[in-house]
């Protein structure tokens, strides 16, 4: 079975166990496993009714809280607050966090290095160089890779350079994006089977990324 460690897609295909995200006070699927957050976009509002939120965020379905995070390019005022209560939530559940960063690498390992936190943290959607591939993985984050690893030469070549054990693939918000065709190529650039590739990154969300803490 495929992973799609995140995903909007309302629906996927049988072959595929989908992490389906949902954004806080927009949507609440009834899927069997989400994550849960409140996005960057949404950050116009300070204030939230965070008892409600945890609460929600108990449930056993929800399996990771975001996506959270920071967005240079686009959202609220009040991202950083926003971002830092959702990661004391994260901590108090003992849940992982999926993170949305747009131009503020710096920023997430700054805030990273001050909270020390002891979830783990997955940035989703990376499309940057192997330089910041290692840098983040060397920080503990996880990387996950969707849409342009199929089509953008410095994205491959940061993937091809993280430890296997440290990323995952996704489809995101692209309708028109097969999960299959995401890990038929990682699995050509990595130059091993499709099936081992899904063993491997089954390994690291169950093994690794839920139940552990970052190194």
């Amino acid at each position: 079975m495929f992973l799609d460690f995140h995903t909007h897609h309302v629906q996927s295909p049988d072959q595929v166990y989908a992490l389906r995200n949902c954004r806080y006070g927009q949507e609440l699927w009834e899927a069997q496993d989400i994550s849960l957050g409140i996005h960057p976009w949404d950050t116009f509002q300070k204030d939230w009714d965070w008892d409600e939120f945890e609460q929600v965020a108990k449930q056993d379905r929800v399996r990771c809280i975001g996506e959270a995070g920071l967005d240079v390019v686009r959202g609220g005022p009040f991202q950083e607050e926003i971002f830092l209560k959702q990661i004391r939530i994260a901590e108090k559940l003992t849940k992982p966090m999926i993170l949305h960063c747009v131009k503020a690498y710096n920023e997430i390992m700054a805030i990273h290095k001050i909270v020390r936190p002891r979830i783990s943290m997955a940035i989703h959607g990376f499309n940057r160089k192997k330089e910041l591939a290692k840098e983040l993985i060397h920080r503990g984050f996880y990387l996950s890779f969707g849409g342009a690893l199929l089509r953008e030469p410095t994205v491959m070549e940061a993937f091809k350079h993280c430890p296997l054990e440290r990323v995952f693939l996704e489809t995101d918000d692209r309708e028109d994006l097969k999960i299959e065709d995401v890990y038929s190529k990682a699995a050509e650039l990595r130059q091993m089977s499709i099936d081992h590739l899904k063993i491997e990154l089954y390994k690291n969300f169950y093994e690794r990324f839920i139940l552990a803490f970052p190194l």
